[in-house]
């Protein structure tokens, strides 16, 4: 799988999860389950590559982001790299506004 995956930490996972779901939420990403994960997708890779962020949380208050986009013919690619660049970019935005929020 190639994903990009940034850690972080947060001081509550309870009221992180809830600022994670807003944000989510606001920005059109839909929770579904894909492949057995759960997974928040947006987008149906119609006009640009449907865009994907995985939140998971761990001990010592750590929240775990990956985030990666997929073609509509293709698979997963990282959030590195020129091709498919503006999903990208997008993906990466929302993960920074979620490392923010969740400070």
């Amino acid at each position: 799988m190639a994903r990009t995956t940034i850690k972080t930490t947060c001081t509550d996972m309870q009221s992180a999860n809830q600022k994670i779901e807003r944000i989510l939420s606001s920005n059109s990403y839909k929770l579904i389950t894909e492949n057995g994960e759960i997974v928040w997708k947006c987008g149906v890779g119609f006009w640009t590559a449907m865009k994907y962020i995985k939140v998971e949380f761990s001990e010592n208050n750590t929240v775990i982001l990956s985030g990666w986009i997929r073609p509509m013919a293709g698979s997963e690619q990282d959030l590195n790299g020129f091709v498919g660049a503006l999903p990208k970019k997008q993906v990466l935005n929302i993960i920074k506004e979620i490392q923010t929020a969740i400070l």
